[in-house]
């Protein structure tokens, strides 16, 4: 939960849940911020004896059905890439119809750490006439360590020319609470991100699924937006400049599942 400007909303609830005993358990949660507005909402807690099993069944997509279905004027394909791609033939990856690749230059879980295939991704994909463009995971909760990302983002880029602006990755929702954060908050650090990036010479795109574009990021009109929502048809009605429609994509030159993207063209980057 989180409040535009709150950076710590009250949580309340009433029901009860006996952890000692399976079963589910109604409760009704309630935040209360400090000017006193409210919501409520309701959910089931289920407390279970064993742990449950988790078997991926969902069928990948092709990258040449990929590009049969999404493919035509005014639009481009591409896929997004990391260290969790291992090795990439971007050779057979442009062969089959491949236009662009974003990679994951790095992240911040424990520190500024750069993504161990990163530079290989990178020689490869620019060697096989692939567009690039450079992602950031961040787990930055201020506007001190925003900067210095960026800073060391453009440090290692070191003046290399990109396809596309530098993305902004920011996923930690699960920490909203413990990084005592508003929406606000959260807003300002794309926005001190992308001015760090002018200044380094780089502009910046924001990444983000539908709900949380709906819901945590503001519109943006000064920058572009790389949309995350995994289905056939997008029903996003803000403005964005790349889908990233499949985490299950198959593609030539990499071993197990990829990210598909689509580029508008007519949307612009800058």
């Amino acid at each position: 939960f989180a409040d535009n400007y709150d950076k710590k909303p009250r949580l309340t609830y009433t029901g009860t849940v006996d952890t000692s005993q399976p079963g589910k358990y109604p409760i009704t949660a309630t935040v209360t911020d400090s000017a006193g507005n409210q919501t409520s909402w309701d959910l089931t807690v289920t407390v279970a004896d064993k742990l449950p099993t988790y078997t991926d069944d969902k069928p990948r997509l092709a990258f040449s059905d990929f590009a049969d279905a999404y493919g035509g004027a005014n639009k481009r394909l591409g896929i997004d890439v990391s260290k969790w791609q291992g090795t990439i033939d971007f050779e057979a990856v442009r062969d089959a119809g491949c236009e662009f690749v974003i990679m994951r230059m790095g992240h911040s879980r424990s520190g500024i750490e750069m993504d161990e295939y990163y530079r290989a991704n990178m020689q490869a994909a620019k060697a096989a006439g692939l567009d690039v463009g450079v992602y950031f995971y961040t787990t930055a909760n201020s506007e001190q360590a925003v900067r210095k990302e960026a800073q060391w983002i453009a440090r290692n880029l070191d003046g290399a020319k990109l396809d596309f602006p530098v993305v902004f990755d920011w996923e930690s929702f699960s920490n909203f609470q413990k990084y005592s954060m508003s929406i606000h908050d959260l807003n300002q650090l794309f926005e001190v991100f992308a001015e760090e990036m002018q200044e380094q010479g780089y502009s910046a795109m924001l990444y983000g699924s539908k709900n949380y574009l709906n819901n945590f990021w503001y519109p943006q009109k000064k920058h572009p937006v790389w949309l995350a929502h995994y289905t056939d048809q997008t029903d996003y009605a803000g403005d964005y400049a790349i889908w990233q429609m499949s985490c299950r994509g198959r593609i030539p030159g990499i071993a197990g599942d990829v990210d598909l993207d689509i580029q508008y063209m007519d949307m612009p980057l800058e």
